[in-house]
């Protein structure tokens, strides 16, 4: 079991950090996964890493990235964000507008992670929490070569009316809790609907009295999900 730092170079943002779990020492080898898990606004990477070992199988060739998001937190100068967060009384819209541009950051991002580790975009499962997850599901689905999977943790789909080019086969997980006071439950009840329209068959999750976080049943049915891939 390892894990690294990895830093990679994007064209749009520079220089992207992170930390690589490794539970063996073939990643990247035929039938891995490449797990990229994505941190919520105001944290960092450091907030998901403890993860990374209940997602994929200890004799697995599979990896977990977890990346650093670009940009410093508006409201919390020691934590990052993926896009900014406008006030919710601005409405929806301008937080939707934020989070669709962020489409080429992930696709850079997928480019770069899968050739630092070795792996190819049809073995990575993207994924993340609460915004990570929002900009996990409005990029993966603009990415232009199919995926493994997705999966959004207590986030939402903020751009049903983008672009999609993943196949509609694609497996997409879905959790939240129905007791978050930051992200509604009803955005998942939306993403359901919204992914079923545009073709897709989402797996939800209901956790009916969890919080804005994720519990050991979410971790464990994502860490289901992901094996069965």
């Amino acid at each position: 079991m390892t894990i690294s730092p990895l830093t990679l170079q994007l064209n749009s943002t520079g220089l992207v950090s992170g930390q690589l779990y490794t539970p063996g020492p073939s990643a990247g080898s035929s039938g891995a996964k490449l797990v990229i898990l994505l941190h919520g606004w105001g944290a960092d990477g450091a907030d998901l890493v403890p993860l990374a070992p209940a997602l994929v199988a200890q004799d697995s060739s599979d990896a977990v990235f977890v990346p650093d998001a670009p940009y410093i937190c508006s409201a919390n100068p020691f934590g990052r964000q993926w896009f900014e967060l406008t006030d919710p009384a601005s409405g929806l819209g301008r937080n939707a507008s934020a989070c669709l541009h962020t489409s080429g950051l992930i696709a850079e991002l997928l480019d770069s992670a899968c050739a630092a580790t070795g792996f190819t975009a049809d073995q990575a499962v993207l994924g993340g929490f609460s915004q990570g997850g929002m900009v996990a599901l409005t990029g993966g689905l603009a990415y232009d070569t199919a995926l493994r999977g997705l999966f959004c943790l207590s986030g939402a789909w903020l751009t049903p009316d983008q672009p999609v080019h993943q196949p509609a086969t694609l497996p997409v997980f879905l959790a939240h809790g129905g007791a978050d006071p930051v992200v509604p439950a009803d955005c998942m009840t939306k993403a359901e609907t919204d992914l079923r329209a545009a073709g897709f068959q989402p797996q939800p999750l209901y956790r009916e009295h969890m919080a804005h976080g994720i519990d050991q049943v979410t971790v464990d049915q994502l860490a289901a999900f992901i094996s069965a891939l």
